[in-house]
């Protein structure tokens, strides 16, 4: 069963770089993981500081694989600390 995720974040203007680089990062190692069908982030045309970042994973499994991957480890957590989440489904 395909597994999607949608993370809405909010950044602050004098993070958003910061963030944004290690967004990008993180993504490139995601694309290739395997059961990962799209993994993107996209800001907020109304509003400034938000991002939304769309997720689609062959299975939970795939999912909870990348949660233990050691890019999600290096930069999700520096991600959080600078941004705040406003909204996550799975």
């Amino acid at each position: 069963m395909t597994v999607h995720v949608v993370v809405t974040k909010d950044v602050l203007p004098e993070n958003q770089e910061e963030w944004l680089r290690m967004a990008y990062l993180c993504s490139v190692r995601t694309w290739q993981e395997e059961g990962c069908y799209n993994y993107a982030f996209v800001k907020s045309p109304d509003t400034p500081n938000r991002f939304v970042i769309f997720e689609e994973w062959e299975t939970a499994d795939h999912l909870k694989a990348h949660f233990e991957t050691p890019h999600f480890i290096l930069y999700v957590p520096k991600m959080d600390a600078i941004s705040s989440t406003v909204y996550h489904v799975y």
